[in-house]
């Protein structure tokens, strides 16, 4: 239910920050369903970034995930997008960083080890890649998923 709660909370979220309307309160005055404000903003050079706090196990302040999620829009859909995972403090590993633009991925970090004089990997290569944002299982780049939420 919290996670449910929370992704209904992003989806709500961005659909005010990306219709800009402005405050919430701007928002409450002229209702806008999530699946509009995204058919509103899909264009070119328009984009979205949130930022996605995950927590699990039995105490909910320990087991925590971060990561930062910028999405670039243009001709009516997402055309790349930038995941960055954010580490905790106590964390040894470097950030793993994600760039998807339609067909690749690239990689950085230690889950994808360059080689010398490199610093991105091609971590996946495939014609059904593509890029989207998501938040909880959600594709909130798809205004059917956003109208069934």
């Amino acid at each position: 239910m919290r996670r449910w709660i929370a992704t209904m909370a992003v989806a709500v979220t961005v659909s005010v920050a990306v219709t800009g309307l402005g405050t919430a309160a701007d928002a409450q005055t002229t209702p806008i369903s999530p699946a509009d404000a995204l058919r509103r903003q899909l264009v070119e050079n328009r984009g979205v970034t949130m930022s996605e706090v995950t927590t699990w196990g039995r105490d909910w302040g320990e087991n925590r995930s971060r990561r930062k999620v910028r999405a670039e829009f243009g001709k009516g859909t997402v055309t790349a997008d930038d995941v960055r995972h954010v580490p905790r403090s106590d964390d040894p590993q470097p950030p793993v960083r994600f760039l998807t633009f339609t067909g690749r991925t690239y990689c950085q970090g230690w889950i994808c080890p360059a080689p010398e004089g490199k610093t991105w990997v091609l971590f996946y290569e495939d014609e059904k890649t593509r890029p989207f944002l998501e938040s909880g299982g959600i594709d909130l780049g798809d205004p059917a998923a956003l109208r069934a939420v």
